[in-house]
């Protein structure tokens, strides 16, 4: 398997949450974290699939002295677009710490990014806040991060509010809409106690936010298909001559491989057609702990039926059975964060 970004779009809302890190602070240009070199990542034993993610984790605290520190599970940043009045089910998200459940706070700050530009496939990963804007958000009373009534909110301003805001740069105009422009920020936080030289197991389960797009969306096909100039059943499919050369860097950013688009070319034979789901994981937050994970494990399930293929953003996973594989490594120093797309074969209507 090779490495893969995932992608994010107006109509597609990725899943994507990641490893615990120590909490540090909501400054300026949004949440941040620490460095600890008390407390050692032990274990990690990481589940994916479509429709559950479970992570456990065991903690050494290596100091002679209890450690108490606020640990935030963060989300990569999103768009509220994203979600089309309805909230992300992020907040089906559980922890329990040596088996018994922990209450924890959420705290969503309103960001401002740099646009992405010269990439076909936008991440979240790729998002990086300069600025914090939950003040005047706030202030005018918007609200940070609720698709389902933040657009109600943003109707209730007066037209001269709004053009304030607009020029503050929290809002923009398009055609006859008026938009927010800032991203949302969140993390899961909750105060642990680490007793002194003793392992400490966390456990988060969660169901993630099913991320989706299809072959038409990609590249130059994108703008042919909106603009009427193709039809949807003139798009070619995926991994075709025709689709590689207009899919812009899809294969190249996704790094999907010899193996994927021999199955695509079998599928193709079948006359199927293809969608692709995407779960981001973001692993890169373990370098807040001291030192590597020690005895890491990542298990990746595809979904029912089995005509269906992963690429995903590590290397080294073995195929355990039909439907599973994974990854089995020590002293493992994750330098770039998961994204897995789950491709699929289906018959056309």
């Amino acid at each position: 398997m090779k490495t893969l970004r995932a992608a994010t779009f107006a109509f597609f809302a990725v899943a994507a949450l990641a490893n615990d890190g120590p909490f540090l602070s909501v400054p300026a240009g949004g949440i941040q974290f620490k460095k600890t070199d008390a407390i050692a990542m032990e274990k990690e034993d990481l589940y994916i699939s479509e429709d559950k993610i479970k992570v456990s984790y065991v903690y050494r605290n290596t100091t002679a002295q209890d450690y108490t520190t606020e640990i935030a599970f963060p989300l990569p940043i999103y768009d509220l677009g994203e979600f089309e009045g309805e909230k992300p089910r992020y907040a089906q998200f559980t922890v329990t710490v040596n088996g018994k459940p922990v209450e924890y706070r959420t705290i969503d700050r309103a960001v401002m990014c740099d646009e992405l530009k010269g990439t076909t496939v936008p991440t979240r990963a790729q998002l990086t806040p300069k600025q914090d804007v939950t003040g005047l958000v706030t202030k005018n009373g918007l609200v940070v991060a609720d698709p389902m009534n933040v657009w109600d909110a943003i109707d209730k301003l007066s037209d001269a509010k709004k053009e304030e805001l607009i020029k503050a740069g929290i809002l923009k105009r398009a055609e006859e809409y008026v938009h927010p422009t800032w991203k949302v920020q969140t993390a899961y936080v909750w105060e642990q106690t680490f007793p002194a030289n003793a392992e400490l197991r966390v456990e988060h389960e969660y169901v993630p936010q099913i991320g989706y797009f299809s072959e038409w969306h990609l590249g130059s096909l994108y703008e042919e298909v909106t603009s009427g100039r193709m039809k949807l059943d003139d798009v070619p499919k995926f991994g075709s001559d025709e689709f590689n050369k207009k899919s812009g860097d899809f294969l190249t950013r996704f790094d999907v491989d010899k193996g994927v688009l021999q199955w695509a070319s079998k599928q193709r034979a079948a006359n199927k057609r293809f969608g692709f789901t995407v779960v981001d994981y973001i692993l890169t937050t373990a370098a807040y702990w001291k030192g590597p994970i020690k005895d890491f494990t990542l298990t990746i399930e595809k979904p029912e039926p089995v005509t269906s293929a992963i690429t995903t953003a590590i290397s080294g996973l073995k195929k355990i059975s039909d439907r599973q594989f994974q990854l089995k490594q020590k002293d493992f120093t994750p330098e770039k964060d998961l994204s897995i797309v789950f491709i699929s074969a289906y018959d056309p209507l």
